[in-house]
This record gives C-alpha cells, structure tokens and sequence, in this order.
C-alpha cells in the first residue's frame, strides 16, 4: 500500500507539481505566480480520493479480511498500522528523499529559489506537523474505521 501511494504521488509531481499544490506549505502557494486553478484542484481531488485513498482503503479491508482478520477493534489496528506505514514512508520517501533528489523537478514553477523548500523549512513549516501531528492523530484513525467498517461487511458477505 506504501509503495502505491508513494509511487502515485512521484508520479503525479513529476507530471506537473502545480497539482499538488494544495500539499505544499502555504508560503510556497502564495509565492506561487498563479494560484492553483480550479481544474488543477478538481485533478488533485479527484486523484487523492478515488486514485489513492478509495483503492488503498478497499484493498487494505480485503486484504485484512482475506488474511483472516476479524471483529472491529483487530480490523481497526491492522488498518491503523497500515496507515502509519504510509503516512512514515509518505515522510521518508517524499518530503524527504524525492524533495531533495528531484530538486526543481518536484518544485513549483515560479517558486524554484523559495527558501521553504529547504530541508530544514520544509520539514518545520509541513513534514512534521502533517505526519507526527495530523497523520496519525486525524487522518489514520478516520481511514482505519472507514477501512474497518469495510472489512466488517467484507466479512459479512464473505
């Protein structure tokens, strides 16, 4: 499930960082010479949910259910689990590795020389307070019972 995630968003920034805009800090976006359009929001939405999110949390519930998990609160933890993995590696692998490996490729046009592309900014102003703050405290718990609501029917049905 990581490794979908993050190899969708590398993809999806490599296409065109104006995309993912909105998940870029905010001194970056206002910096920006053109705020992000509402087509490239629409593309953005549209992929967050029904490109990443739909499918991640559909194969996570039946890979759960598949695998033999079973009752609310084991769905739950497996799925928060796998949530984390995702959020972490989402941390090392992209706001990380991929920020610093493809330097101008990951930036937005226009906002090449912004001094919140820095490492040290980037992680202050964005990384951290997303994935040890938001991640695992908002994000991963709602995720992991929608997922285990899911592997709940699954395993109804199942």
């Amino acid at each position: 499930m990581a490794a979908y995630f993050n190899l969708f968003a590398t993809v999806i920034v490599l296409v065109d960082p104006r995309l993912m805009m909105s998940g870029y800090p905010r001194s970056i976006q206002k910096a920006a010479p053109s705020p992000q359009t509402g087509r490239e929001r629409r593309i953005y939405l549209l992929w967050m949910y029904f490109g990443m999110l739909l499918p991640l949390t559909v194969y996570g519930s039946l890979s759960q259910v598949n695998g033999g998990i079973a009752g609310f609160q084991s769905l739950f933890r497996a799925a928060y689990a796998q949530w984390l993995i995702i959020g972490f590696s989402d941390f090392f692998l992209l706001d990380i590795l991929l920020l610093q490996k493809l330097g101008l490729r990951a930036r937005i046009p226009g906002t090449e020389e912004h001094e919140d592309y820095r490492l040290g900014n980037w992680l202050k102003k964005l990384a951290v307070p997303e994935h040890f703050l938001g991640w695992p405290l908002v994000v991963a718990p709602v995720l992991s019972v929608i997922q285990a609501g899911l592997g709940l029917l699954w395993g109804k049905m199942g």
